[in-house]
């Protein structure tokens, strides 16, 4: 009960959320029709220059400071967490291929599409002489 109670609220908030962009994305598009259609307002714009990461959000700039060492950093601490995981994954992927050589699974699927061709080529030729009759 308590699952469906988490699940209903995330789908009440996404459509919520929705509700508002929406609302806020049809005002935009008004206000900028009407007040100044030579120079749109914009919900969120992205800048990124040398040092700076800006964002502009309905006309006002916030600008960031990017420290590009402190990022190379996080990016190779960020890898280092993620290669155990990595690996994990390329043993599974492993045992996926191994289990597709050993039980011939593209051999019966090719096998599979060739008679469903048949099949298919079959019924079509029935139903062309159905037309005809």
């Amino acid at each position: 009960m308590a699952d469906l109670t988490n699940k209903v609220i995330i789908a009440s908030l996404g459509v919520f959320l929705g509700l508002v962009l929406f609302g806020v994305s049809v005002s935009l598009t008004h206000f900028n029709r009407l007040v100044d259609p030579q120079h749109p307002l914009h919900l969120l714009e992205w800048q990124l220059e040398k040092e700076q990461l800006g964002i502009r959000l309905l006309g006002e700039n916030l600008h960031f400071r990017v420290d590009r060492e402190q990022t190379g950093q996080l990016a190779q601490q960020l890898g280092e967490k993620a290669k155990p995981v990595m690996y994990e994954i390329n043993g599974w992927t492993a045992v996926v291929k191994q289990e597709i050589s050993t039980n011939n699974w593209l051999e019966k699927a090719v096998n599979a599409a060739q008679e469903a061709r048949h099949i298919t080529l079959e019924t079509l030729n029935q139903f062309k002489k159905w037309l005809q009759d």
